[in-house]
């Protein structure tokens, strides 16, 4: 038998050295390309399928066996829902992590199959199996890429191949039969294609087990392989919306199949012609190895390739009988390319072994097939392409999901969801779940709006070198006394944020009246209820590992004040009953309650009830101070937020001299009103919305108009 010392050292020059570090590099490109792709295209949203992990009986009622192992449609997809459960507790569910992750879980099945080439006596050199490797990063499976309940596609197929590669071991021993027998549950546990995947592997191996008669070791696959179907079928129920099955007597199945085999191999349009040379180019070789196995002439290093061979096919068999009830373009459906591509590292492999007696054959079927394949492929090659429209359609989802949540859209999000997302996006946002983080919760209705909001817009937004440019102009109002003339009471409130040590923002002076110091995005509303006044702040930012302080002045004729936290929410997890009690004198009074938000970032919100009764002065500051208080009205510039994508990247302060905006509103004052924000902003490719807010010393704000803007 030649080994691969026997091969040529060298192709067109190059040493074998040589060209397995120039194959590994454009491997390495590639895979980092495909790789830099989905991390910039993922959008961190639930799609389709993915909705119903937020039903009342899944994870919102906790990590349960009976849910990780429920069926979703006919599948059982354990691995994945153990994975999406650990992304569920320890990032909030970010759907977008776990994209990233499923990546990692692909390169397993990769690093497999190159376990496969070191066990079989094929000649095949590194730097030839990583070029027939390499179709296999191409995007034609990039439904799989982009999807994180996918992950079961990667699961089954590495699972798979690992049971395969360990129970035909050519040196197995006990520890890989038991390896092989747990990844063959597995398999079956990742994907319903997972069970006719083990079939074959069993079937395969009964034929091998006969010859060598291990009666012991087909004993106990028997046993194990039966309990894990009597596991597997219990509380099975074909879905109703499925067709029924069609068997491989008809034509329809042998049609669905091929152009199933095709896919893997480049060809996405439905094509008997292209998928028979396809089905012919990996069968050819396993029919031949099968009839040397029956003479004894198959070396034992050969079974490895040949059985996971037999496993894929199944697999795909497996998808036609149970699909083929759907019309045949479904067979070219991007998923099911991860399973049937698998096949071109195995068909190399399968044809070294057949010719390994013959070096001139070897190469040159091997230089056919990769020309076979390279025609194939020839147009699949466009990463942007089959990842941008996909992130764009999930970001449309996403915002039409925010916009329900702040009230200002309807809960049919049809590029995400075919049924309405109310019970689930309201779901979302109590458990405090990552993608929503950006919701601005509305305004309870009954209350009445006072604020005074600044004058201004937003004109322009561009981006180019780098650099984003917005502009716009503000001007802020008059200052005011929302709590005039209510309750009798002068209020003024802020949120001061604390660090993590839990001292007091050194930038706020307790010397000025109301909020000072840091400004941040709030507002405010007031009704008067009998002897009650309340306020509402909101859509405060709290960063990470950062305590938020609520400061509250009060003075008023009355004898008492009692201040009452009602709700809060921060990072969307809701806080009640925080009661804060104290005793007004003839001056200000100053008292601050501190939440230290269990969630790392998010928004936080926070209702305030004013009423007076029976106090205690324990619970507050045990500090006095009084003000002296400006009656005069004042005018100073806003402060100025821009935000890109509802994430704050910068601020700037109004001085820009806008002769037409005093012209346009008769206003002289609006002189200079004018702001430039003009910086280095990272951004990536595609369209992007660009938005201003402006605050004041009363503590009032606006949301200006929005701005699309392209980054190319």
């Amino acid at each position: 038998m030649p080994n691969e010392k026997e091969l040529p050292p060298s192709v067109a020059g190059l040493s074998a050295t040589a060209l397995t570090l120039l194959t590994a590099l454009v491997f390495v490109v590639v895979a980092s390309v495909h790789f830099y792709t989905v991390v910039t295209r993922a959008v961190n949203v639930p799609v389709n399928d993915e909705w119903t992990v937020l039903n009342p009986d899944a994870l919102p009622a906790g990590i349960s066996w009976r849910w990780i192992s429920a069926f979703s449609n006919e599948h059982r997809i354990v691995p994945t829902r153990l994975l999406t459960a650990a992304f569920f507790k320890w990032t909030r569910w970010n759907l977008r992590y776990q994209q990233i992750a499923n990546f990692g879980i692909f390169g397993m099945v990769l690093a497999a199959l190159m376990y496969i080439r070191s066990l079989a006596a094929s000649g095949v050199r590194i730097w030839a199996f990583l070029a027939f490797l390499l179709f296999l990063l191409s995007p034609i499976a990039g439904e799989n890429h982009s999807w994180a309940m996918q992950s079961c596609f990667h699961f089954v197929l590495l699972f798979t191949v690992l049971s395969a590669t360990l129970l035909f071991h050519p040196r197995r021993g006990a520890v890989h039969f038991v390896l092989g027998l747990l990844f063959l549950a597995a398999a079956c546990f990742s994907l319903a294609t997972g069970v006719p995947a083990a079939f074959a592997i069993v079937l395969t191996l009964t034929y091998v087990e006969l010859k060598r008669k291990g009666w012991i070791a087909l004993g106990v696959l028997y046993l194990w392989f039966a309990a894990v179907l009597a596991i597997w079928f219990r509380g099975y129920v074909k879905p109703s919306y499925h067709p029924d099955v069609v068997t491989p007597l008809t034509a329809r199945f042998w049609v669905f199949l091929l152009n199933l085999v095709g896919l893997g191999f480049g060809f996405t349009d439905v094509s008997v012609v292209s998928g028979g040379l396809a089905f012919a180019v990996i069968v050819i070789p396993m029919a031949w190895l099968l009839l040397r196995a029956g003479r004894g002439a198959l070396p034992a290093s050969a079974w490895p390739v040949l059985a996971t061979t037999i496993a894929v096919l199944a697999m795909l068999v497996g998808v036609a009988v149970g699909r083929a009830g759907f019309p045949v373009a479904q067979s070219k459906g991007s998923r099911y390319a991860e399973i049937s591509f698998l096949l071109i590292p195995l068909a190399a492999l399968l044809w070294s072994v057949c010719l390994r007696d013959s070096r001139k054959w070897r190469h040159g079927t091997l230089g056919a097939l990769w020309c076979f394949l390279l025609l194939g492929y020839r147009d699949n090659w466009a990463f942007s392409a089959v990842y941008e429209p996909v992130r764009v359609e999930r970001q449309a989802g996403l915002n039409c999901v925010i916009k329900y949540l702040e009230g200002e859209g309807p809960d049919e999000c049809p590029m995400i969801s075919s049924s309405p997302l109310a019970e689930k996006a309201n779901m979302a946002k109590r458990l405090g779940l990552s993608f929503v983080d950006g919701v601005r919760p509305p305004i309870e209705p009954g209350f009445l709006e006072v604020k005074a909001l600044p004058a201004g817009t937003l004109e322009r937004a561009t981006y180019g070198a780098g650099r984003l440019y917005v502009s716009g102009w503000a001007a802020a109002p008059v200052t005011v006394d929302p709590a005039k003339n209510l309750l009798g009471a002068d209020a003024r409130l802020t949120f001061l944020p604390w660090v993590s040590d839990g001292s007091p923002d050194p930038g706020v002076s307790p010397n000025v009246v109301g909020p000072s110091g840091r400004r941040d995005a709030w507002e405010w509303a007031f009704s008067q209820r009998g002897q009650n006044v309340a306020a509402r702040l909101s859509a405060v930012s709290v960063k990470k590992r950062e305590k938020i302080a609520v400061s509250i002045w009060l003075r008023a004729p009355l004898g008492a004040i009692k201040v009452s936290v009602v709700a809060a929410r921060i990072g969307g997890r809701r806080f009640e009953g925080t009661t804060t009690e104290f005793l007004l004198g003839a001056g200000w009074r100053r008292c601050v309650a501190v939440l230290d938000p269990s969630e790392p970032e998010g928004i936080a919100s926070m209702l305030l009830v004013f009423s007076d009764g029976p106090l205690t002065v324990e619970a507050c500051e045990p500090h006095i101070e009084t003000i002296a208080r400006s009656e005069q009205a004042m005018r100073e510039p806003p402060d100025v937020r821009v935000y890109v994508d509802r994430r704050l990247v910068g601020r700037v302060r109004p001085g820009g001299r806008r002769p037409d905006v005093v012209r346009d509103t008769g206003d002289g004052s609006l002189l200079e009103s004018g702001w430039v924000f003009d910086r280095e902003v990272p951004l990536r490719e595609g369209k992007h919305e660009a938005f201003a807010t402006f605050s004041d010393e009363s503590g009032a704000i606006v949301i200006t108009n929005s701005r699309e803007f392209l980054v190319k």
